[in-house]
């Protein structure tokens, strides 16, 4: 008996703690913000009006019927929680072991739009909204409610209810929406940054699909309506109040940045690192190069530039025009999952440095079979009637070897790559066994601004920095609200600074490059660059990122629904607009890399079967005073010999010449001692008589000697 008064004082008390937070709950509804983006020097790329526009009666109940059918069958039948959906979710998730089913209705979610939108999903957050649910089902009719939420749900890409959901993808009022744009709209719902139809238009028009095969089984739409909205895509038409600048940055800024935003500000005013000057002037670029790129069946483009030793994001273009259907211009390409080609390579050398390889290892470049999980897998080359037997590194990657870089892949190990990339933040959406070892010709997918903030560890010693869009924020007083401080993720050193500075040595040696590309091409400036190229399979995409020492570009080429090109390649697809790009970036000429680790440019025999003194073609390498010691002992590098390169044996001269004698190859911190005819003299000599004589210098370890002729006469 004790027990059973206990459990009720007990319960009593909690319903009257209950009763009490509900009746104290505030019901605060605030208005919806507005947000205005500013470039780096100040200038306004985008001013949002607010977007809040009721929907009419005349429209409301069309989209109510569809919307209730999906998200909420027992709108009209339940006190705000839909308890048997809870059941019914409970034991679904039960059974699956995971969260396959939720249980939130109508109210639950608008009880969270109104005044929850930042909180974390806890269990005190679950608890506030069922009591919020429940105290606007006290105070507002069921349809005031269902009008409140269809005005006030976020339906993506700042768009703010159906009204202006309607005229922010398709240009219209609702009255004017067909059966697939609602469709499209209410499918959007559970995730509208990442599912609307300008983020991802494929899976957009999956859950239209969806939601038209569910209004057709509960008889609300007949077959031959499903069929035809199911088969037909919707049109995209895009529409912005105000003028908009670099309208795919904003919005994607935009969505980085809500969760970190009170809900109580009525004006959120965000400084960012965008050059809105550069950024049209690069829009124009690319504009013109697409127009003489017709005939390669090339459509659009996309550009990411980075601006160092902070990462700022200064480009971010996502088509080459937004507002143009033809191309999808909606579709922000610099984000989108796109298959990678080439661009990768450059990762797997730095790593395989990183794991005790040397830039002199033999790489196997001749045909060879792998067993894989997915069977076996014979690579080629670019020309696949051609392999090139054993080379170096630099040869390998300069030249973008197939083979030979699934040969080293096979070498480090597909997992330890597929981890590395994983940390540098190409999330590749796959396991490792699913891509293969062909994962090192870039058929793993990642998008353009993850691949270009890849590239910034070469240049940066091997530090992976965030990427910085925006300096700070303020409200409408004008008060700093967020500071990028605030919201920046750590550094990480990914790789030593000797393997980040052997790939800049490698990616910037222009005369590798002539064995694939003309001189002059297009990866060529009269700036020291390192760049990559990287075509996709079916030349669907074309890309070049590469880096100076003040930026890290990344350019994409190709059409967005991924109709491919005409053979075009990364050189000549991406290449130009690539050129341009660092054109209009560069206001002044940067200064060339430097190296600070202890790395040493030296010549090598270029096959590494050949022995001094016969090799027969010689290749410039980067290597360490150990893997120098290693080629030594291998008979494959004699260290230069201390050398009069100034003036040269047998050379003529008037006696009234002044001669400065240049030396070659000598050691730092070597004292080089001069003699003329025996005696000892000055690098410099002059006021000579007419004869031979012998010029000679000493490090006190070697010795070079020469015999010039002065005569009188001209």
């Amino acid at each position: 008996m004790m027990k059973i008064l206990k459990i009720a004082c007990i319960s009593i008390f909690l319903i009257f703690i209950f009763s009490i937070y509900w009746l104290i709950l505030p019901l605060n509804i605030q208005e919806n913000q507005q947000w205005v983006f500013y470039d780096s020097k100040g200038e306004i790329l985008f001013s949002e009006k607010t977007s809040f526009q009721p929907l009419s009666q005349s429209n409301l109940d069309d989209i109510k019927k569809i919307l209730l059918s999906i998200e909420d069958k027992r709108f009209y039948d339940h006190s705000g929680v839909d308890f048997q959906a809870v059941s019914r979710a409970f034991w679904q998730n039960l059974n699956s072991g995971s969260i396959t089913s939720g249980a939130s209705t109508i109210t639950m979610q608008l009880a969270r739009i109104l005044f929850l939108p930042n909180e974390s999903h806890d269990w005190r957050y679950k608890v506030r909204q069922l009591m919020y649910a429940w105290k606007l089902e006290w105070h507002y009719s069921k349809d005031e409610i269902l009008k409140m939420y269809l005005n006030r749900v976020y339906l993506g890409q700042s768009a703010t209810g159906f009204s202006s959901a309607a005229q922010r993808y398709f240009s219209k009022t609702p009255e004017s929406l067909t059966l697939g744009e609602i469709a499209t709209l209410i499918g959007i719902i559970p995730r509208p940054d990442t599912w609307n139809p300008i983020s991802n238009f494929e899976k957009s028009q999956k859950r239209k699909n969806l939601v038209l095969t569910q209004l057709n089984k509960q008889h609300l739409i007949e077959t031959a309506e499903q069929q035809f909205f199911s088969k037909n895509s919707i049109t995209l038409n895009p529409f912005f109040e105000n003028s908009i600048h670099a309208p795919h940055f904003v919005l994607w800024a935009k969505q980085q940045l809500k969760s970190h935003i009170p809900s109580n500000e009525s004006l959120v005013q965000v400084y960012t690192t965008i050059d809105k000057a550069k950024y049209q002037k690069i829009l124009n670029l690319i504009r013109k190069n697409l127009k003489d790129s017709k005939t390669k069946n090339i459509s659009n483009a996309a550009i990411i530039g980075i601006l160092l030793p902070e990462n700022e994001l200064q480009i971010m273009l996502g088509s080459a025009d937004f507002f143009e259907e033809e191309i999808d211009g909606a579709v922000n390409m610099s984000t989108s999952r796109r298959e990678l080609g080439s661009t990768l390579k450059p990762f797997l050398f730095s790593l395989a440095l990183e794991k005790g390889f040397a830039p002199t290892d033999e790489l196997e470049d001749e045909r060879a079979s792998y067993l894989t999980e997915k069977g076996s897998y014979s690579p080629r080359n670019f020309d696949p009637h051609r392999e090139y037997g054993q080379v170096r590194f630099r040869e390998a990657l300069s030249g973008s070897y197939n083979i030979s870089a699934v040969n080293l892949l096979h070498k480090v190990g597909l997992e330890s790559f597929h981890d590395f990339l994983q940390e540098l933040g190409l999330s590749l959406y796959q396991d490792s066994g699913e891509i293969g070892l062909s994962l090192i010709l870039g058929t793993g997918e990642s998008s353009l601004l993850a691949l270009t903030k890849a590239y910034s560890i070469f240049p940066q010693g091997g530090d992976l920095k965030p990427i910085k869009y925006f300096s700070h924020i303020t409200d409408e007083s004008g008060e700093t609200i967020l500071k990028w401080e605030n919201v920046k993720s750590e550094n990480k050193q990914l790789i030593s600074t000797p393997s980040s500075e052997w790939v800049v040595h490698a990616l910037s040696d222009r005369e590798a490059r002539w064995q694939n590309f003309s001189q002059g091409n297009p990866l060529e400036m009269e700036f020291d660059i390192g760049a990559k190229t990287g075509t996709s399979q079916d030349f669907r995409d074309n890309f070049v990122v590469g880096f100076s020492s003040d930026y890290v570009t990344g350019v994409w080429v190709g059409n967005a629904d991924g109709t491919p090109m005409h053979t075009s390649s990364g050189i000549d697809g991406a290449g130009p607009i690539w050129q341009g790009v660092m054109r209009v970036l560069h206001e002044k000429v940067p200064q060339d890399f430097t190296y600070t680790s202890e790395r040493k440019e030296i010549q090598i025999c270029r096959l590494p079967w050949q022995t001094y003194p016969k090799c027969t073609e010689t290749i410039t390498e980067f290597l360490t005073d150990l893997e120098i010691e290693k080629l030594e002992s291998d008979n494959q590098y004699l260290s230069p010999k201390l050398e009069i390169a100034f003036p040269s044996d047998g050379d003529i001269f008037h006696p009234d010449s002044s001669i400065l004698i240049k030396v070659r190859n000598s050691k730092e911190g070597d004292k080089i001692s001069f003699y003329l005819d025996g005696k000892p003299t000055n690098s410099i000599i002059s006021s000579l008589d007419s004869g031979i004589h012998n010029i000679a210098i000493d490090d006190g370890k070697e010795r070079d000697e020469i015999k010039i002729f002065v005569e009188n006469k001209y």
